[in-house]
C-alpha cells in the first residue's frame, strides 16, 4: 500500500514536536543531564526540516530546499552529540563539522548551480545513514551497553534508521528514478517516510528511558553513598556486608573486618572548624580508596569512623593492610586554608569465624579492637583475637613492625 507522503510528512512533524517539548521539560528538571539539551535541538530542528519540507509542496524554492536539509543535517549531529554527551565520550570532532559542511555545501550545490533532486538525495541518505551509524556505534562501544537495556535498543533503533538510509541511498544510485519531489507519492518515499515517523516515537522512548535509568542510579547511588567522602554509607555497607559474610561461610574462605577512627578528630574540628575536620576526612577517603584492592568493601560508619570488609584476607592479611593504612595515611598533610593539617588513625582487626552467625559479631570485635587501640595511645593497629589466657591485645606501634598475640580485646 503506498500511503500519501505529504501526510506522512505531516505526522513526523507533530512527532518531533512532542519529542522536542517532552525532552525541554526533562532537561528543565534534569540540567545535569547535558544530553537532554542536544536532544531538544536534535527534535526541534528535525521539526524545522519537516515543516519546509511540507511548505515546499512543489520541490523548486531554493532557499525553503536549503532550510529544509540544513535543519535535519544539523539535527542528526545533534542528536549523535547528545548520545555521546549521555555515554560519557568525546564530543563529535571537527571531522563531523566538516562532514556536516560538506554535505550541505554539495546539496546548496545542486540546489543553486545544478538543480538535481536525486543527486541531493543521494547526498542527503548517504550523510544521514553514517550519522545514524556513527550513533549506534557510540552505543555498541559504550561500557553500559550490556548492563543497560535502553542502551541496547537505542543502538538496534539507530543502526536500523541508518540501514534504512543507506538502502536508499543504494536505491537511488543503481536505478533509474524519474520523482523530481521529496513529496513524490511513490512505494519508497512511503517506506522512508513511514520509517522516519516510527524512529521519531521510538528513538525519544529510547533515550527517555536512558534518562530514567541514569536518574534511578543517581537516587540509588545518593542513598548508598555518603556525600562527603563518596563511600558506602553504613546501612549500604551491612547490606553488602552480609552477602559476603554469606558467601565466605558457602566457600570457606577467609573475610576479615578492619575499625578505623581518626584520632582526636573532635580537637581538630574544635581547633580549625568543621571544615578543616571535612578536609581531612575526605583525605582519609582518598588515601583508603588508594590503598585498597578492587574487591575490598570500605565504608563511612559514622562520624570519623570507618568500616572495611576484606574478602578472602585472613586475620594476618588484614593486619598487615592496616598497618600499611597507618603508615599512609601518617604522612598524608592534607592542605586547608593556606597551612597544613595531619592526623592520624587507630585501627582494629577482626576476623569473621565459622562459628559466628552474622557479619555483625565480627564487626563488633573490630570495634572493640579498635576501642583497645585508642586506650593503648592511638596512632596503632590491634587485632582481637579470642584467647582463653586473658593475654592483652596484639598492638602495632609506628616504631615497630606488627607483632602477633591472643587475647579478648576488652
Amino acid at each position: 500500500m503506498i500511503l500519501d507522503t505529504r501526510t506522512l510528512v505531516i505526522v513526523a512533524f507533530g512527532l518531533a514536536v512532542s519529542a522536542a517539548v517532552t525532552f525541554a521539560f526533562s532537561w528543565r528538571f534534569n540540567r545535569d543531564i547535558d544530553a537532554l539539551r542536544f536532544w531538544v535541538w536534535a527534535y526541534l530542528l528535525n521539526a524545522v526540516g519537516l515543516a519546509l519540507i511540507a511548505l515546499n509542496s512543489s520541490g523548486i524554492s531554493p532557499w525553503l530546499l536549503l532550510g529544509s536539509n540544513l535543519a535535519v543535517n544539523l539535527a542528526a549531529l545533534s542528536l549523535l552529540y547528545g548520545s555521546r554527551s549521555f555515554l560519557g565520550q568525546p564530543l563529535p570532532s571537527r571531522l563531523h563539522s566538516a562532514m556536516l559542511v560538506g554535505a550541505t555545501g554539495a546539496m546548496a550545490y545542486f540546489i543553486f548551480a545544478d538543480f538535481d533532486y536525486v543527486r541531493r538525495v543521494q547526498i542527503a541518505s548517504a550523510y544521514l545513514g553514517v550519522m545514524a551509524l556513527l550513533v549506534a556505534l557510540a552505543h555498541f562501544r559504550s561500557p553500559r551497553f550490556r548492563a543497560s537495556g535502553p542502551v541496547r535498543v537505542m543502538g538496534l533503533l539507530m543502526t536500523m534508521h541508518g540501514l534504512t538510509l543507506i538502502g536508499r541511498f543504494y536505491f537511488f544510485v543503481s536505478q533509474e528514478v524519474t520523482e523530481t519531489s521529496l513529496l513524490h507519492i511513490s512505494m519508497v518515499q512511503s517506506i522512508l517516510f513511514f520509517e522516519a515517523c516510527m524512529m521519531i516515537a521510538a528513538v525519544p522512548i529510547a533515550c527517555l528511558l536512558m534518562t530514567t535509568e541514569r536518574l534511578h542510579e543517581n537516587l540509588r547511588r545518593m542513598a548508598m553513598t555518603d556525600d562527603l567522602t563518596g563511600l558506602l554509607n553504613r546501612r549500604a555497607f551491612l547490606d553488602e556486608a552480609r552477602r559476603h559474610f554469606a558467601r565466605a561461610l558457602r566457600q570457606d574462605a577467609p573475610l576479615s573486618v578492619l575499625m578505623i577512627d581518626i584520632d582526636r578528630f573532635k580537637k581538630i574540628n574544635d581547633d580549625k572548624g568543621h571544615d578543616a575536620g571535612d578536609a581531612v576526612l575526605a583525605a582519609f577517603a582518598d588515601e583508603l580508596r588508594g590503598g585498597l584492592r578492587k574487591s575490598d568493601l570500605p565504608c563511612r560508619y559514622g562520624g570519623e569512623e570507618f568500616c572495611v570488609l576484606l574478602p578472602d584476607t585472613d586475620m594476618d592479611g588484614a593486619a598487615r593492610l592496616a598497618e600499611n593504612l597507618r603508615r599512609r595515611f601518617a604522612a598524608v598533610e592534607v592542605a586547608f586554608d593556606g597551612g597544613m593539617l595531619g592526623a592520624t588513625i587507630s585501627i582494629g582487626v577482626a576476623e569473621a569465624l565459622p562459628a559466628m552467625h552474622m557479619i555483625e559479631e565480627a564487626i563488633s570485635q573490630a570495634d572493640r579492637a579498635l576501642y583497645a587501640a585508642k586506650r593503648a595511645g592511638r596512632d596503632c593497629v590491634i587485632r582481637f583475637e579470642p584467647s582463653e589466657d586473658g593475654a592483652p591485645p596484639s598492638l602495632s606501634y609506628r616504631s615497630r613492625p606488627l607483632t602477633a598475640a591472643r587475647s579478648a580485646a576488652p
